[in-house]
């Protein structure tokens, strides 16, 4: 009983160091990414110019990218 514990919590330690490992060598591939996304937002704009009391649709818009930091 006393040698299933401990290889059960040799197991634990095992799978915690593996998943520090993972989480220390993905972070920097996902902060890049995300450091390139960020500055990128996407803006529903008109295509044309909409009439009044029509419902709108989508071929009346598109989608634009915008910078936000920078108006």
């Amino acid at each position: 009983m006393r040698e299933a514990k401990r290889h059960i919590a040799g197991f634990l330690v095992l799978a915690w160091l593996l998943s520090c490992l993972s989480a220390y060598l993905v972070y920097p591939r996902v902060s890049a990414a995300e450091a390139q996304q960020r500055d990128r937002v996407g803006v529903l704009v008109a295509a044309e110019p909409i009439p009044a009391q029509v419902p709108l649709e989508a071929l009346h818009l598109k989608t634009a990218s915008a910078d936000w930091r920078h108006g």
